[in-house]
């Protein structure tokens, strides 16, 4: 029995092509990706400010008030 041996070019071991269309993929998967973490950074940013902006928002505790473990 005898083997034969199948020379095949780098081009047709290829899986896949690669080209235009997996680049145009990749970067729009990047742009909205930051589009998204735009978003998110602008509405944590929104909801976090009441808190802070609220009549007698953040008030720091009166000294001498509390107790102690001293």
């Amino acid at each position: 029995m005898e083997k034969t041996i199948t020379t095949i070019t780098t081009d047709k071991a290829r899986q896949g092509r690669t080209g235009l269309q997996v680049l145009f993929v990749l970067i729009i998967s990047l742009l909205l990706a930051g589009v998204v973490w735009g978003g998110v950074a602008i509405w944590g940013e929104t909801i976090d400010a009441p808190a802070a902006d609220a009549p007698g928002g953040l008030t720091a505790p009166a000294q001498g008030t509390g107790t102690s473990a001293n």
